[in-house]
């Protein structure tokens, strides 16, 4: 009966590190880049039916010049969302024209997100979970080239940019079928499955039990 709750052979996030070679000088300590040409709005969603996805837009001036949507089945949370958005989209800029521009003129690129704990956790000298060490490599392998800032953007408060990311991130959080998980499962979610599932077979069999009545 726990095969639905805990499946076999799910791959877990084993917290393995990295440790950054030097200060995440990336990490906004309340100052803007003085020439921040382009910026990038990330998000993750979490929708009530359990799928998830990540989107992020990248924007110059008024003009919204990327953009993308990943699907991350039901398995993932919005945390690793969080950060798959960043790590999708520093991958696209990586691989574009558009880091050879920045390069060119000077430009720097500032990152919004509205999830402290994901900008908390890049900031930290180690990064724990395979998702998170993936981020922080790309922000490295980004910062190496052009100045880079992560800024904290507050949800849901009808700023254009974060809006647009929401939006696109919902769009990943599509149903599609295939074998999941996508991301490897943090152990405190699979142990939160498991409790989960033995509290219901327990009341399940709690309710069947026709002895101890005195007890009830």
């Amino acid at each position: 009966e726990l095969e639905r709750y805990y499946p076999d052979n799910i791959p877990e996030d084993q917290g393995e590190e990295i440790i950054v070679n030097k200060p995440a000088t990336y990490i906004s300590d309340g100052h803007h880049l003085p020439n921040p040409s382009y910026k990038l709005f990330t998000d993750g969603s979490k929708q009530d039916t359990g799928w998830t996805g990540a989107g992020w837009a990248l924007t110059t001036g008024d003009q919204i010049i990327a953009e993308g949507s990943t699907m991350l089945g039901r398995w993932a949370t919005v945390y690793q969302a969080e950060m798959v958005a960043i790590s999708e989209a520093l991958r696209n800029i990586l691989e574009s024209d558009y880091l050879h521009k920045m390069k060119a003129n000077g430009q720097g690129l500032e990152i919004y997100s509205d999830s402290q704990a994901t900008i908390k956790t890049l900031a930290k000298t180690i990064t724990p979970g395979k998702v998170a060490i993936e981020c922080a490599q790309c922000l490295q392998r980004i910062h190496y080239q052009i100045d880079t800032k992560i800024l904290w953007i507050k949800g849901h408060a009808d700023h254009t940019g974060n809006e647009l990311a929401d939006m696109l991130a919902k769009r990943g959080a599509c149903p599609v079928s295939g074998p999941e998980p996508f991301l490897p499962i943090p152990k405190t979610q699979v142990m939160d499955l498991v409790k989960l599932g033995l509290r219901q077979r327990w009341s399940k069999r709690w309710t069947r039990e026709k002895y101890c009545r005195q007890t009830r």
